[in-house]
């Protein structure tokens, strides 16, 4: 895994490859386990073309882009470095934010949400468009349930993430359809769809949840004395 070079300075580029043919101020092509580096992003892929007069990067085979905590991974991206823009072609990514405590005591913890897309479209520092999309809070490799949408919008700076045509899928077989739907990314109180839940037992069989959280009172807090917040459910039998 390709790590940030500690002697960079803020704002600088590097550029690393088995081969770098061009010019630096027009056009440099990277050949051969090619690395990118800026600030906190390191982008790596078996062939980089970076063309500094438009800051833009084309990478092409094994791509990886690491920037902050997120990882984005496909066959081929074309990027625009400064501007956290660009797009990347059938990708898995995974997303994390640190979600604010919500109580006196508590520490922030990470939350992360995967996926693959047929386009992931970079659309600025924490905004995200993707098309016939999956997200989820579950593990990447193998999700037990999953939100797949036509259009599928995540926007990091209000943490709320925005499907179109889109399904909840469990365990393979979609369970819930929703013409569109906002949903927290971070576990942050909204009103919105929450992450379902899943039990068993003898008398009813498998049982599956998919919470919906109505944020009546958003200015309000429990040291208000207000009444806990509890979330409206849709429940399925399988």
């Amino acid at each position: 895994m390709a790590s940030r070079d500690p002697s960079l300075a803020a704002g600088d580029t590097l550029i690393k490859a088995q081969r770098i043919l061009g010019t630096r101020s027009v056009e440099l092509v990277a050949d051969g386990d090619a690395e990118l580096q800026r600030d906190d992003t390191v982008l790596t892929a078996d062939r980089v073309t970076y063309r500094e007069p438009v800051d833009e990067a084309v990478a092409e085979g094994n791509v990886v882009l690491r920037a902050g905590q997120d990882t984005i991974t496909g066959p081929k991206a074309t990027l625009v470095i400064g501007e956290s823009t660009g797009q990347f072609e059938t990708p898995a990514y995974t997303l994390t934010r640190d979600r604010a405590p919500t109580a006196a005591g508590e520490s922030a913890r990470p939350v992360s949400g995967s996926g693959s897309a047929d386009v992931l479209r970079l659309e600025g520092e924490n905004q995200y468009r993707l098309k016939n999309a999956t997200w989820s809070t579950c593990q990447a490799s193998d999700p037990d349930w999953y939100i797949k949408a036509r259009e599928l919008e995540l926007d990091y700076d209000r943490q709320v993430g925005t499907a179109q045509g889109g399904s909840i899928v469990f365990q393979d077989v979609p369970i819930f359809w929703m013409p569109w739907a906002e949903f927290p990314l971070s576990g942050q109180r909204q009103s919105g769809l929450l992450p379902p839940t899943f039990g068993s037992s003898n008398k009813t069989g498998a049982d599956l949840a998919v919470p919906y959280y109505w944020n009546i009172a958003p200015q309000l807090r429990r040291d208000d004395h207000a009444a806990p917040d509890e979330p409206a459910r849709h429940a399925a039998r399988r």
